[in-house]
């Protein structure tokens, strides 16, 4: 009789779960008027659907989720829709006008939902990054936030430009050994790699290396390599489609390789725990000159007083800041090499606004720290749009993570249920046609106030939320001013020592799509010698 009983129960949850809430949560957007993806099946929702996009993937498709939605809707989505891929159905908005109206006047009911931090718990643990929106993550916000006052982002440029310079190095060698022809994703990544890795943990880090473990072998790879390799491996568990079938088993391990990536997320957090005891070792010392790193800023703040919140918070950010800044970089050289009207007003502004009077080539690393500041870099204001124009056209994340709000709530007249994830489709954003002129084309006066461009194709003001690369509201990305600050430093570093050219010319037809979660493409280029006085 119990067992029956346990079977009826389990069965009836299994039902309500997987069929009632399926059909409920889709009637109850539907009668609202809003558009929907096709009626969910039991169980499984739209995931064959996801399932076909998947399976279509290319090197010039979008992502699956947006692959997947214009297969339902066609080549121009609805401004919002409801998606049912999981029973509690989820809303996705695309209109700036909806998207004020979350970041404004809702902004306090924004919340992270809390699948992603489940699936992602292993390596993050409690980062503020992922974890839900309360008093504890309001006050965690607030301290980290001190380290992007500009007097600690000028620090974190300084030990920025070796690196840089370093990189600029080993290009200008491989010209003069006739090997120009370059993977530029392969060599942004790298930069990335180590540029991140010492603002997070410092010059000193970069001696350090990795055992890391994949399908059963094992590399030695530097700190910043681990972590890119670890954040893909990661990832791939939110696209998969047994995962968004069940919540059930978003802490397990399921396989092998989910295993074999657990254990690489216990050896990165042990690896952090030696470099904090290190670092803590050096603060000590009377003579300990702090680099503005960020490990060693949240050291000295009392706050972060368990080893656990420090590991949480430096690798969370770390994560969070390498791959999406190499994916923007790598953009940003392909875009300004294609269009090299624009590449030419970032090197004369260059020039002209940081009064560089001697032969470039011959600065050292420290009259380029000296001219790449903070508050220089934001003289540069060509240099800005052109950084902006990247991350519109071509967004690292093209789809935020999903979100929930903290009640039933409306947006724009629209009834939300607190249980119904919601996304921002950030590409159709910052590609809307009736917001952006000429919306495909590479355009950086777009962003010049006094520039046609500026304004919509009806030639009224643009919305200001038909930007947003950084998520806005509360959750707004906490790095926002440092990502920026870093990428302007680096680019004003490469484009003006090295002319790049398309190896591969295809490239000059079509893009392969370089984001989150997406195969990296292989963007063929030659490296060429750039002097100028």
């Amino acid at each position: 009789m119990i067992i029956q009983t346990i079977i009826i129960l389990g069965l009836a949850y299994l039902f309500y779960e997987k069929v009632f809430k399926f059909y409920y949560y889709y009637w109850f957007y539907r009668r609202q008027g809003i558009p929907s993806t096709p009626f969910p099946l039991p169980f499984i929702g739209n995931l064959i659907e996801v399932k076909k996009a998947l399976d279509n993937l290319g090197p010039y498709s979008k992502t699956v989720l947006e692959d997947y939605w214009h297969d339902c809707f066609g080549e121009i989505l609805p401004p919002v829709f409801s998606d049912h891929r999981a029973p509690n159905g989820g809303i996705v908005f695309s209109d700036p006008n909806y998207v004020e109206e979350i970041y404004t006047i809702k902004s306090k009911y924004i919340d992270k939902d809390s699948k992603f931090q489940r699936l992602f718990y292993k390596v993050f643990g409690d980062s503020s990054f992922l974890s839900k929106s309360n008093e504890v993550w309001a006050t965690k916000r607030k301290h980290l936030s001190a380290a992007f006052y500009k007097d600690k982002i000028n620090l974190i440029l300084r030990g920025a430009v070796s690196i840089a310079n370093q990189r600029v190095k080993v290009w200008k060698n491989l010209i003069q050994k006739d090997k120009q022809v370059v993977n530029l994703t392969k060599e942004m990544n790298e930069l990335i790699d180590d540029v991140v890795q010492i603002c997070i943990f410092g010059q000193i880090s970069l001696k350090k290396q990795l055992i890391f473990k994949k399908n059963g072998q094992e590399s030695i790879v530097s700190l910043g390599r681990f972590i890119r390799l670890l954040s893909e491996k990661i990832f791939s568990r939110y696209a998969s489609l047994f995962r968004q079938f069940t919540d059930v088993f978003d802490f397990a391990a399921l396989n092998k390789q989910e295993r074999e990536d657990f254990e690489n997320a216990k050896y990165l957090r042990e690896f952090t725990i030696r470099l904090i005891d290190e670092r803590r070792k050096e603060i000590e010392k009377p003579d300990f000159q702090s680099q503005g790193d960020f490990l060693t800023l949240i050291l000295q703040d009392s706050y972060f007083e368990k080893d656990k919140d420090i590991i949480d918070e430096v690798v969370g950010f770390m994560t969070a800041s390498n791959v999406t800044t190499s994916i923007v970089m790598t953009n940003a050289i392909f875009y300004l090499t294609k269009n090299q009207e624009a590449f030419k007003k970032v090197r004369d502004e260059f020039k002209k606004v940081l009064k560089v009077d001697e032969t470039i080539s011959s600065l050292t690393d420290l009259q380029w720290a000296d001219l790449l500041t903070y508050e220089n870099l934001n003289m540069c204001n060509y240099l800005n749009y052109c950084v902006n124009e990247t991350m519109r056209i071509d967004p690292s994340s093209r789809v935020t993570t999903n979100h929930v709000f903290t009640e039933n709530i409306q947006i724009g007249g629209i009834s939300i249920l607190s249980e119904t994830p919601w996304q921002i489709n950030i590409y159709a954003l910052q590609n809307n046609p009736k917001e952006w002129i000429q919306p495909d084309q590479f355009i950086p006066e777009r962003f010049d106030p006094l520039n046609p461009y500026y304004l919509t194709p009806a030639g009224t003001k643009r919305n200001s939320f038909s930007f947003g690369p950084f998520f806005g509201g509360k959750r707004i990305c906490l790095g926002k001013t440092f990502a920026e600050s870093l990428m302007k430093c680096l680019i004003s570093i490469i484009v003006n020592q090295i002319d790049f050219e398309f190896e591969d010319k295809e490239l000059l037809k079509r893009k392969p799509i370089f984001a989150l979660m997406q195969d990296e493409p292989c963007y063929l280029f030659r490296l060429k010698q750039y002097e100028t006085k």
